[in-house]
C-alpha cells in the first residue's frame, strides 16, 4: 500500500514537472501571447486591489468594456517592453510588480482617504515622512520594510537565475508598434466618443469609471489646470487694487477685500513667487 502511494505521488510529481516544462517552453515560443495573458492577469489583480473586490473588478470589465480594454492596452504596452531585454523573465517581473505595487498602494491609500493614489503623491512623498506614524503603526512599518527587503532579494534571485535569450528585434518592434498604435487610436476614439474622459470632476469616481491604469497614467501627464498667459503677480495686484503682504516668499491677500470683490465669504488666497 505504501509502495503504491509512493509511486502514485511520484507519478503526480513527474506529471506536474512535465506540465511546468511544457508551459515554460510554450511561452518561450509564443512570447507575444505571454505578454497578452500577463497583461490581462495583471489588470484583473490591479482592479481587484483598487476596488477591494474581485467581483467589482469583473463588474468593471462588463460595465465598461472599452475602458477595461484601454487599461489592458496600457499595461500591455509596458509589459511588451520586456521583449527588448535579454532577461525577459526578470524584466517582465519588474514591470508587473511595478503595476501591482502601485495598485496595492492605492488600495491602502483608499483606506485612509477618499482621493485615490496619483502621480502627484510622489512629489509630496518626502513631506509625508514626518507624519507617516499617523497612518501606520510600528508593526505595519516593519512589515513594509521586511516586504521591501524580501522583494529586492527576490529580484536579485530572478536576475541571477533567469537565463538570457536572443532578441528578435524585427518581430518585437512590429508587435510593440502595433500595441502603441492600438493604444493611440483607441485613446482618440475613446475621448472623442465619450467612452474615455480627460477631465475628472470627481477623481474617486473617475478611477471607478475608467480604471486605475488609465487614471494614474493620465495623472503623470495632466497635472491640473494650465496657467493662463496673463497669470502674473502684476495682473493679480491690478485686479485687487492693492499690494499684498509678503512673508517667506508667500504673498498673502486680505480675505475681506478679496471676498467683497468676488462676492464670496471665508476665502483665503495666496500667491507663490
Amino acid at each position: 500500500m505504501n509502495t503504491q502511494l509512493k509511486n502514485g505521488c511520484q507519478s503526480v510529481l513527474k506529471a506536474c514537472i512535465s506540465a511546468e516544462k511544457k508551459t515554460i517552453a510554450f511561452f518561450k515560443i509564443h512570447e507575444f501571447l505571454r505578454c497578452i495573458l500577463l497583461a490581462l492577469i495583471t489588470l484583473i489583480i490591479s482592479e481587484t486591489l483598487c476596488r477591494h473586490s474581485f467581483f467589482e473588478a469583473l463588474s468593471f470589465m462588463t460595465a465598461a468594456p472599452y475602458a477595461f480594454f484601454y487599461n489592458f492596452l496600457i499595461i500591455l504596452a509596458t509589459v511588451s517592453l520586456s521583449l527588448f531585454c535579454p532577461k525577459k523573465g526578470f524584466a517582465t517581473t519588474v514591470i508587473i510588480a511595478g503595476w501591482l505595487i502601485l495598485s496595492l498602494v492605492n488600495c491602502i491609500v483608499l483606506s485612509f482617504r477618499i482621493t485615490p493614489f496619483s502621480a502627484i503623491d510622489f512629489s509630496i512623498a518626502i513631506n509625508m515622512l514626518g507624519i507617516i506614524d499617523i497612518y501606520l503603526n510600528l508593526f505595519q512599518l516593519s512589515l513594509i520594510i521586511l516586504g521591501s527587503a524580501a522583494f529586492i532579494t527576490l529580484l536579485i534571485y530572478i536576475w541571477k537565475k533567469n537565463p538570457s535569450s536572443k532578441i528578435d528585434f524585427f518581430l518585437n518592434t512590429v508587435f510593440v508598434a502595433a500595441v502603441a498604435i492600438a493604444l493611440l487610436v483607441s485613446g482618440i476614439i475613446g475621448t472623442n466618443t465619450g467612452l474615455l474622459s480627460r477631465k475628472f470632476p470627481h477623481l474617486g469616481q473617475a478611477y471607478k469609471d475608467y480604471g486605475f491604469a488609465y487614471c494614474f497614467t493620465l495623472s503623470i501627464f495632466d497635472v491640473g489646470i494650465n496657467q493662463p498667459e496673463q497669470y502674473t503677480f502684476d495682473t493679480v495686484e491690478s485686479i485687487l487694487g492693492y499690494k499684498p503682504t509678503t512673508a517667506d516668499g508667500w504673498y498673502w491677500f486680505d480675505q475681506d477685500s478679496v471676498g467683497s470683490k468676488l462676492g464670496v465669504e471665508d476665502i483665503s488666497l495666496f500667491w507663490v513667487n
